[in-house]
């Protein structure tokens, strides 16, 4: 019996090692088509679980298993500990701030967010992230947008980041703007309005509301964000954060570029009737007068790094020498999720530089 269950173990293991290691090798292959994304983007953020298991297999006795199925496991287990951990060093390198624990562990520490009224007549809410640390003195609070092509997504997509800044003892706002093609543009913008004037008459959080404030928009929220910095945004804006926004909405992939989402059609739906040159950041940069921080992925097959690149390059030409681009490398479109994962832990310590002096 014991000779049986050495030979089935020692075949289970080398099964077991030789899936990880092709799954490992989503995180230097990129699969063709926008929706394969979401496997790489599991792969490069989210396995941190895979990786402990890796080491259980290592760590396990050879149990008189043949010499060429124990090698050929460990081969597979020790290249797949290369690969899932190659993400971590090309996103953070060397640093010793990245906190392994809660990337093997995964997911992140959610709060629980409430629920606030931002315009009733359309039903419109936000979800409020309040400080974990009640006593602690707030520099500033945060507007968050979320991604999801305007026209899908909610305000829930930003848990994590919420939460993350509750953490870090900031306030934090989720608001679950109305989505094209029913709202168009500028109802998003008025919308963001809506939210920081309900924040400021509400007594409950005027400890805070009196504060700068910072946006930060993912993906559509993105170009939401830049939009808003760009038309009379209130005084008290201090920074806006994009993260892989669109840019460039008028540009139209061509067929040998069909990996990326088109933009010109995603934004259709969001600009209605108002011409394009009005929703564009890019052509419009010179109107935000606000410092601009942006994170995008190298490898992003929704929108490509050049959007982020090209905006950075003309916002410097304008001089607006605060501005900063981070380009992580080999991460993809939504890489902060999990919150948890190499890019996102990064986006986080870069939050807390970024934040209010």
């Amino acid at each position: 019996m014991k000779v049986i269950f050495n030979k089935y173990f020692s075949r289970i293991r080398l099964l077991f090692s030789s899936l990880i290691f092709f799954y490992s090798l989503l995180v230097i292959l990129e699969l063709p088509g926008v929706d394969s994304m979401l496997y790489n983007l599991k792969a490069r953020e989210d396995s941190g679980f895979l990786l402990v298991f890796c080491l259980i297999l290592i760590i396990l006795p050879r149990l008189n298993a043949r010499r060429v199925t124990y090698s050929a496991s460990l081969v597979f287990l020790s290249l797949s500990v290369i690969l899932l951990v190659l993400p971590v060093y090309r996103i953070n390198g060397l640093s010793n701030e990245f906190n392994y624990s809660k990337w093997l562990l995964g997911g992140g520490d959610l709060i629980k967010s409430e629920v606030i009224d931002v315009l009733k007549s359309r039903n419109v809410q936000a979800f409020y992230y309040p400080p974990v640390d009640d006593k602690a003195s707030a520099t500033c609070w945060y507007i968050l947008l979320h991604g999801g092509g305007f026209t899908a997504g909610s305000a829930g997509n930003m848990n994590y980041l919420g939460s993350a800044l509750s953490a870090m003892g900031q306030p934090a706002f989720s608001l679950d703007y109305s989505l094209a093609p029913k709202y168009v543009f500028p109802n998003q913008i008025q919308e963001i309005d809506s939210l920081i004037s309900n924040v400021r008459s509400n007594e409950r959080f005027s400890h805070f509301s009196s504060l700068p404030f910072i946006i930060i928009g993912e993906s559509a929220g993105g170009t939401i964000a830049l939009n808003y910095a760009a038309y009379e945004p209130d005084s008290a804006l201090y920074k806006l954060v994009n993260l892989y926004g669109i840019t460039d909405p008028g540009f139209v992939y061509s067929e040998s570029k069909d990996s990326h989402a088109d933009l010109d059609a995603m934004t259709n739906s969001y600009r209605g009737g108002t011409s394009v040159d009005i929703i564009s950041p890019l052509r419009n940069a010179s109107l935000i007068q606000v410092p601009v921080i942006t994170f995008h992925g190298t490898d992003d097959v929704i929108v490509p790094v050049s959007q982020s690149v090209e905006f950075n390059a003309k916002r410097k030409s304008l001089g607006f020498e605060d501005d900063k681009l981070f380009l992580l490398q080999g991460a993809t479109h939504l890489f902060d999720h999990p919150i948890s994962g190499p890019s996102g832990q990064f986006l986080i310590k870069e939050l807390k530089a970024v934040g209010c002096d």
